[in-house]
């Protein structure tokens, strides 16, 4: 009986309490999917502030680069790339970001930039100079605006009023020079104790950032001579410390056949042919003395090997030649077609050596790398950063370029 009695004295939710329940939970979600929605919806504001600060600061570096006065007098008409004082710009509205010569950035036409230019004095009374204050507007596509100020000032009329007011022709005596030496020593040796362990680790620190940087920044010269490099040019040596390559300047496709209905020079590969034209166009003019290649398959022996004194691929371009057509002085006799009716025009072997340590590069030498007396007396300057890097430029080649020696502790 108390088993049954138990049973028919439990009880549950009343529907007052379900529904003080059910509102409860209610209030609750509204809040958190409030939160929720509004996390989301801002989500991509820093990266639109981000980019809002970088445009702004691009056109307030633009601007107070520009001269402070009209250099030319011309105030009216400009357009912005024209633009030649600060004072131009007062006014400038883009609807999407543009660069110096008006052309719109791809990814930025959603900002829009507004630049005021106003006067301003500064200065204590009386020796005040006449300034400009330069304003950046950015809005970003969310509709949220960014003001980026700076100032430019007329130095040589900033440099005589600050002659006028601090620049004195007082000196000092020979006992007031005694008595600043004694306390400047007194403070040096209490205080340097105190300084040389953290004046060493930032010379360290910025040791180690200039490596890095200097490192980087010949991998970056290696990369880009190596890209520019003519296919199947690029060697090592048997001892793996010297990299030569030859350096393309340009290329395109030369015309094999005549053309049925206009006919023109192909270029033919049974005798000596003295010049030919091209399909398309190249870059810019060939320079008279460069050479042209055509199938380049080896960087040893003496088939398709452009390095070779007696190359069979390797021609001299001559005068006269255009953006459409190339003359070869002498005419030359190609001994392979390309497949693809496929030319490179090459100036200069450049080459890497690793030597005693240092990494060397030469380009456009007329002697081969190992003649360092002529590199020696090839000598301009040197400039040494104590214990890091020393960068050495030697003189130009016929060619007009010089080479770079980086040398790294």
């Amino acid at each position: 009986m108390k088993h049954y009695s138990c049973c028919l004295n439990s009880r549950g939710l009343t529907l007052i309490e379900l529904i003080v329940a059910m509102v409860v939970i209610s209030v609750a979600l509204v809040g958190v999917m409030s939160v929720i929605t509004y996390t989301t919806s801002h989500s991509a504001d820093p990266v639109l502030q981000h980019q809002a600060i970088a445009i702004a600061e691009a056109y307030m570096e633009e601007i107070t680069l520009k001269s402070f006065s009209d250099p030319d007098g011309i105030g009216i008409g400009e357009i912005r790339t024209t633009f030649d004082d600060v004072n131009d710009y007062n006014g400038l509205v883009d609807n999407g970001a543009v660069d110096q010569n008006g052309h719109a950035i791809a990814g930025l036409r959603a900002y829009r930039v507004a630049v005021t230019v106003t006067t301003q004095s500064y200065g204590p009374v009386g020796e005040t100079v006449t300034g400009l204050r330069v304003a950046v507007t950015v809005t970003d596509p969310a509709g949220e605006t960014l003001t980026l100020s700076g100032f430019r000032a007329d130095f040589e009329v900033a440099m005589k009023v600050f002659r006028r007011i601090y620049c004195t022709d007082s000196g000092f005596t020979l006992v007031e020079l005694v008595v600043v030496i004694v306390i400047v020593g007194i403070l040096a040796a209490l205080g340097g104790k105190f300084i040389v362990a953290p004046v060493t680790g930032y010379v360290d620190l910025a040791r180690r950032t200039r490596l890095v940087d200097q490192a980087d920044s010949v991998l970056q010269q290696m990369q880009r001579d190596i890209r520019h490099a003519l296919p199947n040019s690029i060697r090592v040596d048997a001892t793996g410390h010297f990299l030569e390559m030859l350096n393309t300047v340009d290329g395109g496709r030369y015309r094999r056949y005549p053309d049925p209905a206009i006919g023109g020079d192909s270029l033919d590969f049974t005798v000596a042919d003295d010049g030919f034209d091209l399909l398309g166009q190249l870059s810019r003019i060939p320079t008279v003395g460069d050479s042209l290649v055509v199938y380049n398959i080896s960087s040893t022996g003496t088939s398709g090997n452009a390095y070779d004194s007696a190359s069979s691929n390797r021609a001299t371009i001559g005068a006269a030649s255009s953006l459409t057509h190339i003359n070869l002085t002498p005419p030359f006799y190609f001994a392979e077609p390309s497949p693809f009716q496929r030319f490179f025009i090459v100036d200069q072997p450049v080459t890497y050596a690793c030597e005693g340590g240092v990494l060397n590069r030469y380009q456009a030498m007329a002697s081969p790398p190992g003649n360092r007396q002529l590199w020696l007396d090839q000598l301009l300057l040197r400039v040494t950063f104590p214990g890091v890097i020393s960068v050495m430029i030697l003189a130009p080649a016929a060619r007009g370029v010089g080479n770079l020696k980086s040398v790294f502790d």
